[in-house]
């Protein structure tokens, strides 16, 4: 059953590779964003997404985990909401990414 989900997400990731130059950023959704936090957003060529945190490389069967691309727009109107708490680092990203 984990390879069936690890093959689901490597899939995703690969579509969501195709898409950066229209969603840049990428949002981790889930308990494995880190410190708590539940989201994690991030440019999707952070190094970040190479990490043994993120769904296509973890290992736990029970990891519930999902990542979002996000556009300039969307990530804008995440910010305007005021951010998930432990993610507040997201709103410097609009400047990084061109």
């Amino acid at each position: 059953m984990a390879l069936d989900r690890q093959a689901y997400h490597a899939n995703r990731r690969k579509q969501m590779l195709e898409l950066t130059d229209l969603r840049p950023f990428w949002q981790l959704v889930g308990p494995c964003a880190d410190d708590g936090a539940t989201r994690k957003t991030l440019p999707a060529d952070a190094p970040f997404w190479n990490s043994k945190n993120v769904p296509w490389n973890c290992m736990s069967e029970d990891c519930d985990c999902r990542v979002h691309s996000l556009s300039r727009i969307e990530l804008r109107r995440y910010i305007e909401a005021g951010c998930s708490p432990g993610d507040e680092a997201a709103a410097g990203l609009l400047d990084q990414v061109a």
